[in-house]
């Protein structure tokens, strides 16, 4: 994913210029702490506030009928400030080559706390919780949110979406390895997915998360739980390409943003 310098220098002027507000101008990345529950104060660190960014598309009027989707990032930095959740995957794709989609939607994509993974601690409860201070304090419609993630966030989304599944319409997996494990974890009900519609992007050249993990989880879950789940393994595709095609493809935000 291609970073342009004096753009993105341009970019942090408008990211710290304060926290997020219910007044927000439409097509500035804006930063945003969200305090973390104090029962949820356990996420492998200190943290007790959950930085995250919030986008609002061009032209957006608080209120506007807009579908809110969440992003979760993948991992590789020490502290996943703004310029690294910014340099991969969705947030880029939105910032460097512009909204992906004819449907205008607003873009959650929290940082979580550094050196953890997001099925750590509370992390998944946090989100919930942050997700569900964003609805309320912009008017969003519940029933318009998706989540997604890519590479760590890719398996954040299986640990969040089945902790929280009435919170999600859609849920899209890009390079994760399922629940981050090899079998299908105890103490967690996977079946509560229910019907929330998911799909699984992987790349079958993908060296950093090789695809056999994503493949026997997928083929694991479907056993236990009944049901199918929409899994598109890409052929010659590597881990990184996999988030350009995905977060690129009109296709996918037809499906993704569909009430």
């Amino acid at each position: 994913m291609r970073r342009h310098p004096f753009t993105f220098l341009l970019f942090l002027l408008l990211v710290f210029v304060g926290s997020c507000s219910t007044a927000v101008t439409g097509g500035e990345f804006l930063q945003g702490s969200f305090p973390v529950p104090s029962e949820s104060v356990s996420a492998g660190a200190s943290d007790t506030a959950m930085r995250y960014l919030l986008r609002f598309p061009d032209g957006y009027v608080r209120g506007d009928d807009v579908p809110l989707v969440v992003f979760l990032h993948g991992s590789g930095d020490d502290d996943y400030d703004s310029e690294w959740l910014t340099s991969l995957a969705l947030p880029a794709v939105i910032l460097f080559d512009g909204l992906p989609s004819t449907e205008p939607f607003a873009l959650l994509a929290p940082e979580a706390a550094p050196g953890t993974s997001w099925d750590e601690g509370g992390q998944p409860d946090t989100v919930a919780a942050l997700v569900d201070d964003v609805v309320s304090r912009f008017g969003i419609d519940p029933g318009r949110v998706s989540l997604t993630g890519w590479s760590m966030g890719g398996y954040g989304v299986w640990h969040v979406a089945t902790r929280f599944p009435d919170r999600f319409a859609r849920v899209a997996s890009v390079s994760g390895s399922g629940y981050g494990t090899t079998d299908l974890p105890d103490g967690l009900d996977v079946c509560a997915l229910g019907d929330v519609p998911f799909r699984a992007y992987h790349g079958a050249a993908d060296m950093i998360s090789p695809p056999g993990p994503i493949t026997s989880i997928v083929s694991e879950w479907e056993k236990r739980c009944g049901r199918t789940i929409d899994f598109r393994l890409l052929d010659g595709v590597g881990h990184f390409a996999v988030a350009d095609l995905v977060y690129h493809d009109p296709d996918f935000y037809r499906w993704f943003l569909t009430d």
